[in-house]
């Protein structure tokens, strides 16, 4: 299949990426296909990545699945796309091998759009597919619409034609089944008929038409057919139409215009035309009207409704009626049970609640900027004040900070434990008194008298012997309450001895009163 690179200086579709939030930043530029469905309405989708072989996509989706592929240059788009939708996929997303250059690329068949074909095809950029790449481990949930229609009371169809037969009989066929079913709302001015130009700055009788005096347009010339032929049955063409003096004619053009395509398909002579207008209304050569109504751009057929370019010929009618402030008979339901203005109200309708409806354009499935399938899909989503998983991802980032913490809770507790042995046994190995028996074979023991309470050690008597070079002596009781007295851990005859005492000096334990001479130790008695 011949595949047409078309560049389109208008947005054309919007695709933002809901979650995850590494990828919610994103703009990507993207591309679009002239065939499947132009997915007017907001549709979301979770992107499932899958590998194609000899370029055919298999295996099963699940309801609100797009297939994610990454393109290879000798696949054909439209099997392709085909093949995910015999799998069950709502849409296909294709990751080409380059940047799509410029606002906005179109890629069109050279054949007649495929009404087999009913989902979404999208194109994106080799760097949007990296990045997706990047998150491949995350659920990725995508939102598309194509671009809003302005609302009017009368908005208008244009009608961009190629002067090529094949490639323009589905879309006039469709303008006039619509045209067809005309009310009220629909006039005639509100049609018009646009021929593709290109923009050839040099005249050559082969490929240009005069259309005034001094102006010319151009078209490409193929083997069978010349540029200056097609632009020539053209002019035959919009003289019929802008020579209409009612709407009521207009059906007899479409008619002609019909029967032209079958009966000179392969025939672009001007006589082939003139015999087939005849029929219908005298044959006028001149090329008058293509003076303002020629559209320099890309050769390929499509309609502008209400500006806005629709290049699909089978959704005409829903692209005309979501345009339409008023419904009239022509755009009353959109479903059996839901109109088209219920769809571009911004209201949630229970009748418009189903997948047919998109949820009400996904209104009925929105609260603020959250969307309900974004909950519990694992993911903790920011937009989503009460998505659970975010309470899972707290619960599982405080098991993770428990699982941290203990270890180093644990290991600071033992180190302490440590530290405190390691204390206690210097101390206890610094051991300020050992505790005896007194016998009278104790060695290194002279003084048998307690410093502190002043009466003598009898054996079998606790007692404590410093272990300081003084080797002094004291009753157990006696060293134990001194020593919760006082701050330091001194012998504490040394330290009376040391000191310089005057005679009336009391001993260390009687310091705090006055004593009778009968209390005072017997040391002090002597």
């Amino acid at each position: 299949m011949v595949l047409f690179l078309v560049l389109i200086h208008l947005c054309l579709g919007d695709l933002k990426f809901l979650s995850p939030q590494e990828l919610a930043s994103e703009s990507p530029n993207i591309g679009i296909v002239n065939f499947g469905n132009p997915s007017f309405l907001n549709t979301y989708a979770k992107l499932v990545t899958v590998s194609i072989g000899i370029c055919e996509i298999t295996g099963s989706f699940n309801k609100d699945e797009f297939a994610l592929v990454y393109y290879s240059i000798s696949c054909n788009l439209m099997y392709m796309a085909e093949t995910a939708q015999d799998s069950g996929a709502s849409g296909i997303i294709i990751v080409l091998q380059a940047e799509i250059i410029g606002e906005y690329v179109i890629y069109a068949p050279a054949l007649t759009t495929s009404a087999s074909i009913g989902i979404p095809v999208i194109l994106i950029s080799k760097s949007t597919g990296e990045h997706i790449k990047e998150n491949s481990d995350k659920t990725i949930i995508i939102k598309y619409s194509y671009s809003k229609f302005p609302q009017s009371t009368n908005p208008s169809i244009n009608a961009i034609l190629t002067s090529n037969y094949t490639l323009d009989l589905p879309f006039i066929q469709s303008l006039k089944d619509l045209v067809n079913n005309y009310d009220d709302y629909l006039r005639q001015n509100d049609i018009i008929l646009t021929v593709s130009s290109l923009d050839i700055k040099t005249y050559n009788s082969t490929d240009c038409i005069y259309i005034s005096d001094t102006d010319f347009i151009c078209l490409s010339s193929t083997e069978s057919v010349t540029g200056n032929e097609k632009l020539q049955n053209s002019a035959l063409i919009f003289n019929y139409f802008y020579s209409l003096k009612s709407f009521t004619e207009i059906k007899a053009f479409f008619d002609y215009l019909i029967d032209l395509y079958n009966s000179c398909l392969n025939n672009y002579t001007i006589d082939c035309n003139k015999d087939v207008l005849q029929k219908y209304t005298i044959p006028n050569e001149e090329p008058t009207f293509l003076y303002n109504h020629n559209k320099y751009s890309s050769i390929i057929p499509r309609y502008e409704i209400a500006g806005i370019d629709v290049f699909w010929n089978d959704y005409i009618k829903d692209a005309y009626c979501f345009s339409r402030l008023n419904g009239g008979t022509m755009c009353e339901f959109y479903t059996e049970t839901c109109t088209y203005s219920m769809l571009v109200d911004d209201h949630c309708s229970s009748e418009c609640n189903n997948t047919a409806g998109h949820y009400d354009n996904l209104d009925c499935v929105k609260q603020d900027k959250c969307y309900s399938f974004l909950l519990n899909n694992n993911q903790c989503e920011d937009i989503c004040p009460d998505d659970p998983d975010c309470d899972k991802d707290d619960n599982k980032d405080d098991l993770l900070l428990v699982k941290i913490l203990v270890p180093i809770f644990c290991a600071l507790i033992l180190f302490g434990v440590c530290i405190l042995i390691i204390y206690l046994r210097k101390i206890r190995g610094k051991r300020l008194y050992t505790e005896v028996k007194f016998n009278s074979e104790l060695r290194n023991v002279d003084d048998k008298l307690c410093f502190i309470d002043g009466k003598e050690i009898s054996n079998d008597d606790e007692c404590a012997i410093m272990e300081s070079e003084c080797r002094h002596i004291f009753h157990l009781k006696c060293i134990k309450d001194h020593f919760l007295k006082v701050n330091d851990k001194l012998c504490p005859k040394c330290t009376n001895q040391s000191r310089e005492r005057t005679p009336n000096e009391i001993p260390l334990q009687n310091q705090s009163r006055e004593r009778t001479p009968n209390e005072i130790p017997l040391q002090n008695q002597i």
